[in-house]
């Protein structure tokens, strides 16, 4: 008898336990909330199930209640005990465990609908899980969740937050097809992030515009593909082919097959627009940029007589720019933001200008503190002690050598420009019409140029002008120098800081920048700081940098170490915590270094550096040691973590090192051959030895890297490094055997 009342027992437990487990999580938001308020519901009601197996529902039943919205949209957050915050700061979030008529209830609340969105991802970060640059990584599921004891108040260091991409390469997100763009805002969004900045350069099709009888017609995606016929044709023995989607042209998707022309910038504007619209529903605000002193080709070849025609260049530029800033509005009215950019260098005045009769003039107009007597404060060269020519070109430098005073008068000129144009009432009055804004950036990477140009320009801003600076190639540098810049402290000025996620003078090697940017985070302290971007093109590898770019806002008084000993935790376990930092550690020394000394070696254009610019054996083996650390630190990470996306991670960027000791291989190859001797034959057989290595060495680096396709991005890096490395030495070869042909044939 006794065995059967066992039995009946053990049932009831089961049914007990059964029913307590079952008790359903209910996510309850307020009939008046936004679409944002809703879209935090819904991503909750998306990702609790596969976190627990507790019934997860959109109404009141028996079970914990999630309050979701602000105290506006859901009135029965009033209700909630501990009583919350009559209000909260626009972008602070709380997310606290408590009652409601006496029921237990977590509130997932913020200041705004933006906050609750962020309040609903750290309530599921708080559960496990971690959202990427690349994807997310989501615990094993759970019986039940523990709802009990949580609070999380916090607000954000830094107001707007986020990725400025440069649509131009065949790595970003300009080669996505429109779903894969529109999740990777999804992610961002996941994050946190809440700015996106779109780069548009004149050679690619965002941007159409009409100026007098003339049209944008020319236009090609990707820069580089110019030197192969404006397109990348994708040849079938191409290495990793296969996971290319293209049917012949490397191209979006959606607009394969389009030829250049007026159809092609209307379709590409389309786009952009519908990522637009996406990102303002994920509380995204998003801002258009170009160089107006860097017109597409169409007009370029018309300025002459158009100079002639407006009374001078700057007469005719400025009535250029307003055009496309107008058609810029045009053709994106839903865009929140349009920044005008100097050039690479601020190197963007006409030549033969008189740079001291220049500065006297500024210095005249806006009273600017400069001594224009004292020519050593423009005093500098070339950045001192690495193997780096702070600009893209040779004339630059060289101007360099002679002192800051070109890099700073074409800056501050720049600016001028800018702000006349923004005042033109053709742009101005449409501006405040349409409640847009507008903004002032300039591309000045040398330090000691920025740290002149700084006090002119506090100066010469109107008050609340949206200013942004990229001052640098990488995120270390741009850190450094935001310690040193006194002259803003107090400026009322909305700053904006350019920094990197990776620098594409590298793009051939893996990056990783995560100390760097935190230290950018870090070093806001104190000014008028507003948004922070970082320069993104690929994804994959980048989930470090991007975590510590999206976090690091949101745990202002904690330290490095705690908070990339937290991150790793998260991503790869405690145990595996600290050989993760150790392997991120090594990649960024090896990401330092080269920049440092090897710069452009991997530049995703063409590969290296090529204005003779030579690159030290002894630097490139030193970072052949650095890369190898890296490689060796993932390794080992990967065979201690367990299976899935962080042993996918680890595995991956060990191959990246693997790929990056192979492509400084093929960079020492070509240069050798490069250098061969041209006299005499047996001398000169060495450099087609020397370039059929490279060539053979840029195949390998396909091979490897093809191990890894892991999205968009990677099938980019595989165009570009064939177009950019593989035709290259393929050319090489060819040069260098016509040379030898030559040679022998006349002793």
């Amino acid at each position: 008898m006794k065995k059967p009342c066992l039995v009946v027992f053990a049932i009831c437990l089961f049914l007990f336990a059964s029913k307590a487990w079952s008790a359903p999580v209910c996510v309850v938001s307020g009939e008046s909330a936004s679409d944002i308020e809703r879209y935090a519901t819904n991503e909750l009601m998306s990702y609790l199930p596969r976190l627990t197996r507790q019934g997860v529902s959109d109404g009141v039943e028996d079970g914990t209640v999630l309050l979701v919205g602000t105290r506006t949209s859901n009135p029965e957050l009033g209700r909630f005990r501990p009583a919350l915050p009559e209000t909260l700061a626009t972008q602070e979030i709380l997310v606290r465990s408590g009652s409601i008529d006496g029921k237990h209830a977590v509130a997932v609340t913020g200041g705004s609908p933006a906050a609750v969105l962020w309040a609903a991802y750290a309530l599921l970060e708080k559960l496990g899980v971690v959202f990427e640059y690349s994807g997310e990584i989501v615990p094993p599921r759970q019986t039940s969740l523990d709802l009990k004891g949580i609070e999380i108040r916090e607000s954000p260091s830094i107001p707007e937050r986020g990725i400025r991409l440069h649509l131009n390469f065949p790595m970003d997100q300009s080669s996505y097809s429109l779903p894969e763009f529109l999740a990777w805002v999804d992610r961002i969004a996941r994050m946190k992030m809440n700015y996106l900045e779109l780069h548009f350069y004149s050679a690619q099709p965002w941007l159409f515009c009409q100026f007098l009888s003339v049209k944008t017609q020319s236009s090609t995606f990707f820069v580089g593909s110019s030197k192969v016929g404006g397109k990348y044709e994708l040849p079938s023995d191409m290495i990793g082919r296969k996971f290319i989607r293209n049917k012949e042209v490397y191209f979006p998707p959606e607009l394969e097959g389009m030829s250049p022309g007026e159809e092609l910038y209307l379709k590409a504007e389309a786009r952009i627009r519908a990522v637009i619209d996406h990102a303002h529903a994920r509380g995204i605000k998003v801002a258009l940029s170009f160089e107006p002193l860097a017109p597409p080709s169409d007009f370029i070849s018309h300025l002459e007589e158009w100079d002639k025609e407006y009374g001078g260049h700057d007469q005719i530029m400025h009535e250029l720019t307003v055009a496309r800033l107008n058609a810029c509005m045009d053709a994106y009215p839903n865009a929140d933001e349009f920044q005008l950019i100097s050039v690479e260098g601020s190197d963007d005045f006409p030549p033969g200008t008189n740079l001291k009769a220049e500065l006297k003039s500024l210095c005249d107009k806006y009273k600017i503190p400069f001594d224009l007597n004292d020519e050593r404060q423009f005093s500098g060269t070339r950045e001192a002690g690495v193997n780096l020519v702070p600009y893209n070109t040779p004339s630059i430098a060289e101007n360099l050598d002679k002192g800051l005073m070109h890099p700073v008068v074409s800056t501050l000129r720049f600016a001028d420009f800018a702000l006349n144009v923004l005042s033109d009432p053709r742009v101005a009055d449409r501006m405040k019409r349409e409640n847009r804004h507008d903004g002032v950036s300039i591309y000045l990477p040398n330090a000691s140029a920025v740290k002149l140009c700084l006090p002119a320009l506090r100066v010469m801003l109107p008050p609340q002008m949206r200013f942004q600076m990229m001052v640098d190639y990488g995120a270390r540098e741009t850190s450094d120098q935001m310690a040193s810049w006194d002259a803003l402290h107090g400026a009322n000025l909305q700053l904006g800081v350019i920094s990197w996620l990776e620098f594409d003078g590298s793009m051939f090697l893996p990056q990783a920048w995560p100390r760097s940017v935190f230290d950018c985070v870090r070093n806001a302290s104190g000014l008028p700081l507003t948004t922070l971007v970082c320069n993104s093109w690929r994804v994959s590898g980048l989930e470090a940098d991007s975590a510590t770019l999206a976090n690091a806002p949101w745990t202002p008084d904690e330290d490095y170490d705690t908070f990339m000993r937290r991150y790793f935790s998260r991503v790869f376990g405690p145990t595996n915590a600290g050989q993760a930092r150790n392997a991120y550690d090594a990649l960024e020394q090896a990401t330092l270094y080269c920049r440092a000394h090897l710069f452009n070696v991997g530049f995703c254009w063409e590969g290296r550096y090529r204005w003779d610019f030579k690159y030290p054996q002894n630097d490139v083996a030193a970072a052949e040691k650095l890369f190898t650390q890296a490689h060796d630190g993932f390794n080992t990470l990967a065979r201690q973590t367990i299976e899935g996306r962080p042993r996918q991670r680890a595995e991956m960027l060990a191959n990246r090192c693997s790929c990056a000791l192979l492509h400084l291989e093929v960079m020492t190859e070509l240069a050798k051959a490069d250098a061969a001797p041209t006299d005499g034959a047996g001398q000169f057989a060495k450099a087609p030895e020397h370039a059929a290595k490279a060539a053979e060495l840029a195949r390998e680096y396909m091979q490897t890297y093809s191990k890894f396709v892991l999205d968009r991005s990677d099938e980019g890096m595989l165009v570009n490094y064939y177009f950019s490395v593989i035709r290259t030495a393929a050319e090489t070869v060819a040069a260098v055997h016509r040379k030898a042909m030559i040679t022998n044939s006349n002793p």
